[in-house]
Formats: structure tokens, C-alpha cells, sequence
């Protein structure tokens, strides 16, 4: 059959794997299962390096002064929103100026003035890939109009309904085909052939070796709730299929409430690992003169839902503003271990901050600065982002499409598990390979630097944390005589 639209695709499909047979038609439900699955397919290759086929640019003109800029629908860079950069410039009076890249938000905090100007153009770009928009920023300011190009991976459209014309290149009609007739047979419990799988992946392999190597507009759950993923994820795992050893469950008699505890502690796992968090973000408050430590969480110094780990700090000098007319930041070093912060030998030192060790508490961390600052500082700690998570099985998914993907699969691993049902190989397969394409994007590696005190050839026997010997040190004076 001439495949023109999605519906045509859907039916094609469908034959190919023995869910529809000649003359018969689909019921709505099924319908509106394949369509899912299509949308978090497409969803799935816009993350994916070697799907899209071409780059494309857009330019967006700042003000003199300007330093950041949103990418996104509606936004300075009016695109849809993407996760990553290839390559940016700037352009003032005619002239381009290539910038350096990094997408990593420690190399960010750790630029010392981030309100330096400049009469020239800026040097890098910080790329902040939030959701649903993300935000381009530069250093330094130009202090005269200018404008920047970015040059990005177009999205394949998602959010797709079941009459749209398919507007892709040929090569592609072939992969989504194979690939929704895979997917169809792990929705419905039917035995996926070797031969869907070879297709599938020959498919894919047209299409690496046609675009190489390169680096969504429309949630595939557009309006979607998270009863919504349940059902979907519960039909998958084969809850609602009676088997020789038990019948099959109704939807009254399914329990929501565990399969809602289930994402829930899928998305706590989720907000623990950095790369699957898709962006970092930077709070603050202002330090009193002579005080220790500072709390962080829920009703805390830093009032925010309380962290595992501190990714970068910094402190900003707010007492003598830069001649530029903007504060200076000092990074910090963040320890994490109490056994170094207990090394140090006067803990009380009251001096210009260094160091910031995390004590995890919980339900309140503690942050405590090494040493103790005097002036009037601005500690600044950067923090992972986190999923949200819902309270309620109306609560709608509001993750990027490539999210909703991964926690559908891995849910349907998870309700499998709690009915004592064996989790289907392919089911494990593409729940895997769905965290797989989102640890990919959100890795951001920081530059590697060597630590200070090696870099400038201090004697690192004479640290914050004593000498090697374990004897009476006084911080920052070297060559020193210990007594043990």
C-alpha cells in the first residue's frame, strides 16, 4: 500500500505483526496506541545525533550589554527548543567573531566577573538547555550592538496526528515503519521476529550512513496526565492480558495509587543522577560577617528543596563593585567529604572564603565556608534540576518528549516487577536504550584544570587540612616547622 499518512503507516504496520488482518479495521484505542508510539519514536531520534539531516542557523540581534538570550518558541531565537549547540558567532559591524562553546555550567561559575565588558565581541557562550526554553549566555558584554548566529540540529516534528501528511525524506518512511512495527509488537505481547529487528536496523543504518555523524515542537503527550503513562505502561507490561498462571486485571482493579508510587520512585532516582537532569540551576544568599555555616532546603538559607550534591560555588564580592560596574565571583571549592573538613586546623579563620564544604543533612543541608568571610559576600551554590514529581494521577507530564519516553518504559519494567510478571527482553531493551539517549545529551564534561596548589608549585604538604605528618599547621604558611 502507498504510505502518504500516519494512519497509513499505522495500518501498514499493524498487518506487517498480525494485530490486523485483511478487511478489518483498528478501534479507536489501538489507533491512538500506535499514534503514541510514533510521536515518542520521533521524540526519541531528535535526541538522537545521526536522525536529523541537516543544520540549520538562527540569528538573534542583542542590545549593547546584553548577555543572555532565550532560545525557544517565542523566544529572542525563535526555534523550537533543542538540547544542544553545535557551533555559535557573533557579529558586530559586519564582522563575525567565532565563540567558544561549552555546555557546561561549572566552566560558567567559574568565570570570575560574568558582568566584564567589552568594546569588542564576546569570547564564549554558555548554552543552558532548560525546558521548556533554554538561554544562551555570552562573556563578556559588548558594550555596542551586536547579534548571534547558532547552529543547531532541527527537530523532526512530534506531536504528529493520525491524517498528516508524512514530511520526511524517503529513507525515513522505511525506519518508521520497522520501528513502529517493533514497537506495536512489544505493546501487544506478540513475539518480536528477527526480521523486524534486522529491518529495523538496517533501516537505521541508511540513515547513519547518509547524514554521518552530526549533531520538539510539540510534547508526544501533549495534554497528557500521569494515569495517562500508567495505563499505557500497565497495557505494555501485560497486566490487563490473562496468562495460564493468573486472569487478567480490569482497570477498576488495577491499583493506581502503587503504579503513581512506582514513577514517583523512578523520578527520586531520577533527580540523583546528573545526567538525567537537563539543566543546572544557581541560588543564593547573602553571608553574615563572622557566621559559620549556612542551611539549604525547604524553609532554609537558601530556600530550596534540599540537594544531595553541590555541583559548583562561588562566592560574589559585593562590597567593591568591578570598575565595570559589576560584582567580582570567586569560585569556590566544594568538598563533600567532613573527613577533609575536619583536617582543617582552624576551622574559625576568619578571612576571604575558599572553600565550601556540603554537610547532606537532611531535612536541612549545611553549608559551611572555609574561611570565614568578614566582608559582605553573595554565596552562589549551582544545583541539579529536578523532575517533578506528582501528587496526584491527574497531575500532568510537563518533561521534554525524550523524558516521557523513558519513564514509560521503565514504568512498565516496574509494575511487570510488582504483579510478578517477566519483564519482556524488549521491553528492558528500549527502557534502557531511552536512558541511554538522554544520558548522551545532558553529559557536560567541565574543562579539566589542575588543582591550584600544584599548578603554582605550593608546597601541597602545607594545605587547609594540616601537613601529611599530622602535625599543628598554621593555613597558608609554607615552609613551617611541625610539632607531632
Amino acid at each position: 500500500m502507498t504510505i502518504s499518512t500516519y494512519n497509513d503507516l499505522i495500518l501498514k504496520a499493524a498487518r506487517a505483526v498480525g494485530i490486523l488482518g485483511i478487511g478489518q479495521t483498528l478501534q479507536t484505542t489501538d489507533v491512538n496506541t500506535a499514534l503514541d508510539d510514533i510521536n515518542l519514536l520521533l521524540s526519541q531520534w531528535n535526541r538522537k545525533d545521526f536522525m536529523p539531516w541537516d543544520y540549520q542557523s538562527s540569528t538573534a540581534s542583542l542590545a549593547p550589554g546584553q548577555i543572555s538570550a532565550s532560545i525557544g518558541p517565542s523566544c529572542s531565537f525563535n526555534i523550537p527548543r533543542i538540547s544542544q549547540i553545535k557551533s555559535a558567532y557573533s557579529t558586530i559591524s559586519g564582522t563575525d567573531y567565532v565563540l567558544e562553546l561549552t555546555q557546561s555550567y561549572e566552566d560558567y561559575a567559574n568565570i570570575v566577573n560574568k558582568s566584564q565588558t567589552t568594546t569588542l565581541s564576546p569570547q564564549m557562550a554558555f548554552f543552558q538547555a532548560g525546558w521548556p526554553t533554554g538561554t544562551l549566555y555570552l562573556w563578556p558584554q559588548p558594550t555596542l550592538s551586536y547579534s548571534v548566529t547558532i547552529v543547531y540540529q532541527p527537530v523532526i516534528a512530534s506531536g504528529v496526528t493520525l491524517f498528516q501528511t508524512i514530511n520526511l525524506p524517503p529513507e525515513y518512511y522505511d525506519a518508521l515503519y520497522w520501528a513502529l512495527a517493533v514497537r506495536l509488537c512489544e505493546t501487544y505481547n506478540i513475539p518480536v521476529k528477527q526480521s523486524l529487528v534486522k529491518h529495523a536496523e538496517e533501516s537505521y543504518q541508511v540513515i547513519l550512513q547518509a547524514n554521518e555523524p552530526r549533531s520538539t515542537n510539540k510534547l508526544p503527550f501533549d495534554t497528557a496526565t500521569f494515569k495517562d503513562v500508567i495505563i499505557k505502561a500497565a497495557t505494555t507490561a501485560g497486566v490487563f492480558r490473562a496468562s495460564k498462571d493468573r486472569p487478567a486485571l480490569t482497570l477498576t482493579e488495577f491499583n493506581f495509587n502503587n503504579a503513581l508510587n512506582d514513577i514517583n520512585g523512578i523520578l527520586y532516582q531520577w533527580n540523583r543522577k546528573r545526567w538525567m537532569v537537563w539543566d543546572l540551576n544557581d541560588f543564593s544568599t547573602q553571608t553574615i560577617s563572622g557566621q559559620t555555616s549556612y542551611t539549604i532546603g525547604n524553609g532554609g538559607n537558601i530556600n530550596v528543596p534540599r540537594p544531595a550534591q553541590i555541583k559548583a560555588a562561588y562566592v560574589r564580592l559585593l562590597t567593591y563593585p568591578s570598575s565595570n560596574s559589576g560584582y567580582c565571583d570567586f569560585p569556590l571549592k566544594v568538598t563533600e567529604s567532613y573527613e577533609d573538613y575536619a583536617k582543617i586546623s582552624f576551622k574559625k579563620l576568619q578571612s576571604f572564603p575558599t572553600t565550601l564544604f556540603y554537610q547532606a543533612g537532611y531535612p536541612l543541608g549545611t553549608l559551611y565556608l572555609w574561611p570565614v568571610p568578614i566582608q559582605l559576600f553573595e554565596l552562589h551554590v549551582v544545583l541539579t534540576n529536578s523532575v517533578s514529581i506528582p501528587v496526584n494521577l491527574n497531575d500532568s507530564v510537563q518533561m521534554p518528549p525524550e523524558y516521557q519516553d523513558a519513564l514509560y518504559w521503565n514504568t512498565a519494567m516496574r509494575i511487570s516487577s510488582s504483579y510478578g510478571i517477566p519483564v519482556p527482553p524488549d521491553v528492558y531493551r528500549q527502557a534502557m536504550s531511552s536512558l541511554q539517549t538522554i544520558r548522551k545529551n545532558n553529559t557536560a564534561i567541565p574543562k579539566l584544570q589542575m588543582p591550584g596548589e600544584y599548578a603554582s608549585g605550593i608546597d601541597v604538604s602545607n594545605t587547609i587540612f594540616g601537613t601529611t605528618e599530622g602535625g599543628i599547621v598554621i593555613p597558608g604558611v609554607a615552609n613551617q616547622t611541625t610539632w607531632s
